[in-house]
């Protein structure tokens, strides 16, 4: 997913809010030098929507950051599926965390909730359509989430073949 300005904007947007008075547990206890490792695994079944939003928390919290991509958004999750290994300062993997998942977790679950319809009519000529009804300063997120899921956006022919830049700004 292209980060856009807008969805630049909204990943610091909460990160303020998350950490407007710094992270006080992680910075009194852990050492700034100290190294880390952290690998996102699924702790349950799903479709993977919004990794790389969740991971540029990673890299806008600490720029010294490492990233593995696993797997893609619209794969399909099993329960221990990895998605991706971060590597750097632990302390600043241990502040981006909750802010990351956030992101990985909301968007992941619209994505796997729009799978669950799309598979049950899957046998039928009907397709899932999405809705200009998304939450505010989120549309093109779950635009994009239930994209990966396999709705197809009412402006678009496929679901996969819509891209983010071909959606009217009024959408």
């Amino acid at each position: 997913m292209i980060i856009t300005p807008d969805i630049d904007k909204l990943i610091d947007l909460a990160i303020m809010e998350d950490y407007s008075s710094g992270d006080a547990t992680t910075q009194s206890l852990i050492p700034p030098d100290l190294p880390g490792e952290a690998t996102l695994v699924s702790d349950e079944a799903g479709i993977l929507a919004g990794l790389d939003i969740s991971l540029k928390v990673f890299t806008k919290i600490d720029g010294n950051i490492s990233i593995t991509n696993t797997i893609a958004d619209g794969s399909r999750l099993d329960e221990g599926s990895q998605i991706a290994t971060i590597s750097g300062p632990l302390g600043s993997i241990l502040t981006a965390e909750r802010t990351s998942l956030n992101f990985l977790r909301k968007l992941s679950g619209v994505a796997t909730e729009t799978g669950k319809y799309v598979k049950e009519i899957a046998h039928t000529n009907a397709r899932i359509v999405d809705t200009r009804k998304t939450t505010p300063g989120f549309r093109t997120l779950e635009k994009y989430a239930v994209r990966m899921g396999g709705c197809l956006l009412y402006t678009s022919p496929s679901p996969r073949d819509a891209t983010l830049s071909r959606m009217p700004s009024s959408a």
